[in-house]
């Protein structure tokens, strides 16, 4: 029944195309089709050779390559990879919550609202970076699953396999660590020496991410910032994001907790449900943390709140660089969390919340479906590529395509710039282009961007609408 929620929720994830880093992944991605080739897909490589930081090579390398030698620009299959990947990880967080909490209504509660959330609009219409926040936490509560089963040849080999997808599986150990301290009738330090080996292989796993592919000096949103206000106003957004706040509500809100009245704008009719929902649900939860601090501060839900900070660790002190996407592991601690609160609730206050807490992340994802960046852009490269087509099916070998603003089109703001530049963004500059005539000698020029080039170019206008 999750399942079918969750999938009449999110179904038009299915028909969102590519965009922007996504074309960038496919030519990163891309080999010489040898056997080889596909092996150094695995490699770590600085971030001067290949322009991409961290290592996430099986849903980023090895999963852009393989579907494009397959599928070329066909979206179906990742889609479909992601909405299984989903399934999957409901049913890991059924099968851990009904563990942890003992009790099939908990379950089945911490599945829905951990399939529903709106949170859930980052991970799964951002392809480029949710399929592989997904696959970690595939990985992951596989892992903790495993331990929990005393199976530590598998929970073991699960972490690395959730290394090898996104970084944020670093907090895995910590999660097992703390399932063992709260399992354990008392503690003895010398029964955690177990770890040893996961440490080992996070500290090389560290220092390979750092030192031998390293970052972009740059790109600001990844300079750490080490600063308490911060931190908090992180954790802050985190937490609301988790609860069902759409994403695009932090670019509206000042400090001093002052909102942007343009944001009743941008969230039109939708207002009246998503501000009402959110604080009305967020005072039932305060509510109950409040009424039941024997049991906030017992082990069961300390070790939820530590899966929520550490799931989200390698991006608490990126302050400008806070996405949704990057809840994916901290999510089923967060809602285990909530619905281990609800164990005593009153049936007919819990009804409340629970159509609270509907309302608030069905209304925010449908309010995403037009907002949304990584849906709108995905939009515009569909489009213009579509266009493009139909007016030129076939291109000379190693063409220039000049790519102009539509004069018709009202500039919504100078950062977005007109038609051209929104193109660029969509498509990657020329990967687009590049990946869907096969022809890597093609070179695209943006009118906001670049001058028209000299001698044989091929015009053409982008048009959005």
């Amino acid at each position: 029944m999750v399942w079918v929620v969750v999938f009449l929720v999110y179904w038009p994830v299915l028909g969102t195309y590519f965009g922007g880093d996504d074309f960038f992944h496919f030519k990163v991605s891309l080999t010489d089709g040898s056997f080889g080739g596909f092996l150094k897909l695995f490699g770590f490589y600085p971030f001067g050779e290949r322009g991409i930081a961290f290592y996430r090579p099986f849903f980023r390398e090895v999963t852009y390559n393989v579907f494009y030698s397959l599928f070329g620009l066909n979206i179906l299959p990742f889609r479909l990879t992601q909405i299984a990947l989903q399934f999957g990880n409901i049913l890991l967080v059924y099968l851990l919550a009904k563990k942890l909490l003992g009790s099939i209504r908990m379950a089945f509660f911490s599945a829905l609202f951990f399939g529903l959330t709106a949170a859930n609009v980052g991970i799964l219409y951002y392809l480029a970076g949710g399929i592989q926040a997904q696959g970690a936490t595939f990985f992951g509560l596989l892992s903790i699953l495993s331990f929990s089963s005393s199976k530590k040849l598998k929970a073991f080999t699960f972490f690395v396999l959730g290394l090898a997808c996104h970084e944020m599986a670093i907090g895995i150990p910590v999660i097992l660590m703390g399932w063992k301290w709260m399992e354990a009738k008392k503690f003895i330090w010398r029964d955690y020496f177990e770890f040893w080996l996961y440490f080992i292989i996070l500290g090389i796993y560290l220092y390979l991410n750092i030192f031998v592919i390293g970052f972009s000096e740059a790109e600001a949103q990844y300079k750490l910032v080490f600063s308490i206000p911060k931190l908090i106003n992180t954790l802050g957004w985190y937490g609301v994001w988790s609860l069902g706040l759409p994403e695009m509500t932090v670019d509206f809100v000042r400090s001093g907790l002052r909102v942007d009245p343009r944001l009743m704008e941008m969230w039109g009719r939708y207002y009246v449900v998503i501000w009402p929902a959110f604080f009305a649900s967020g005072l039932l939860i305060l509510w109950q943390i409040l009424g039941n601090l024997k049991k906030v501060i017992g082990k069961r839900f300390v070790i939820l709140g530590l899966w929520f900070l550490v799931g989200i660790l390698p991006v608490l002190f990126l302050p400008i660089h806070k996405k949704t996407y990057y809840l994916a592991l901290s999510l089923p601690g967060f809602w285990m969390g909530v619905v281990y609160l609800t164990e005593k609730m009153k049936n007919s206050v819990f009804v409340v919340l629970v159509g609270l807490l509907i309302s608030l992340n069905v209304v925010s994802v449908k309010l995403a479906g037009k907002t949304y960046w990584a849906i709108n852009r995905a939009r515009v490269a569909e489009k213009i590529l579509s266009d493009f087509e139909k007016e030129y099916p076939a291109l000379p070998r190693k063409s220039s395509i000049y790519v102009k603003n539509d004069p018709s089109y009202a500039i919504f703001s100078q950062e977005w710039g007109g038609t051209s530049r929104q193109a660029f963004y969509a498509l990657s500059g020329s990967d687009a282009w590049q990946l869907k005539y096969h022809d890597f000698g093609i070179k695209v020029f943006y009118e906001d961007l670049n001058e028209r080039p000299d001698g044989e170019v091929t015009d053409f206008v982008a048009r959005l609408n």
